[in-house]
């Protein structure tokens, strides 16, 4: 099974759900992600370069996980056909019709731009719930 997680700029959610399924559910297929809206600046920096990941790669780090060299992605309609299901986690309002109209799930998970290192380790949590109940599914 291949699996997109998307989030608005590809720098927190998606990069933490990404990294925590291939950990955690290797052998139930393979996980990447990206962004809906990744400005031109993001896509050309590594994780360990953006101010706002710095609490995404500390969390990270407590989980034996090193992302400071990902790079945030933009998705496109036509790598959907790609996956088996994409995860979005992003406000509504973002989400372009491209994505709505695909098989898709969303999960209500909040941006943690601009939150301290506990709001990070939260979300962290609750993203990792998530897999664990996605991997009862598949």
């Amino acid at each position: 099974m291949r699996i997109i997680f998307i989030c608005r700029a590809n720098v927190a959610r998606s990069k933490i759900a990404e990294a925590l399924f291939n950990k955690y559910c290797k052998n139930k297929g393979k996980a990447f992600s990206a962004g809906i809206k990744v400005s031109e600046g993001l896509k050309k920096m590594k994780l360990g370069e953006i101010d706002e990941a710095k609490n995404v790669i500390k969390c990270m780090e407590e989980e034996g996980i090193n992302l400071r060299n990902k790079k945030p992605k933009q998705i496109f309609p036509e790598q959907l056909d790609n996956f088996d299901k994409s995860i979005i986690m992003a406000e509504p309002e973002t989400i372009p019709d491209f994505l709505l109209n695909n098989k898709q799930i969303i999960w209500e998970v909040k941006d943690p731009k601009g939150k301290d290192i506990k709001e990070h380790r939260r979300i962290k949590e609750e993203i990792k719930r998530k897999i664990k109940g996605l991997m009862k599914e598949i």
